[in-house]
């Protein structure tokens, strides 16, 4: 079940930030101490997500101006005018095709 599924994960990511913990302090020499081993491998961890975050963000945010400039061009009249009218059905249909799609 989940619940089985969730501990064993975390009982897992607890063991690999113990092992490397124990990696920073021996590698720290015999002055080395736990507190600053735990200090520097969270600290690491947490500078590995952040740029994970930072490059999904950009990502998500290339996408999206992917996506609203084809509806900006779709909206657009024969003469090349932007229609407010056509943008917002643009995006409503998008909206609702995301929608749609994340429920099914």
């Amino acid at each position: 079940d989940m619940g089985s599924k969730a501990a064993g994960i975390i009982s897992d990511n607890v063991s690999q930030l113990q092992d490397q913990i124990e990696k920073q302090k021996t590698e720290g020499g015999e002055n080395s101490t736990y507190a600053a081993a735990a200090v520097k491998v969270l600290s690491s961890n947490a500078s590995i997500v952040a740029t994970k975050g930072v490059e999904r963000a950009r990502s998500v945010g290339s996408r999206i101006h992917k996506e609203v400039s084809i509806m900006v061009d779709e909206s657009r009249d024969d003469d090349g005018k932007l229609s407010p009218g056509e943008l917002a059905m643009s995006v409503g249909k998008k909206g609702y095709g995301a929608a749609r799609a994340t429920v099914t």
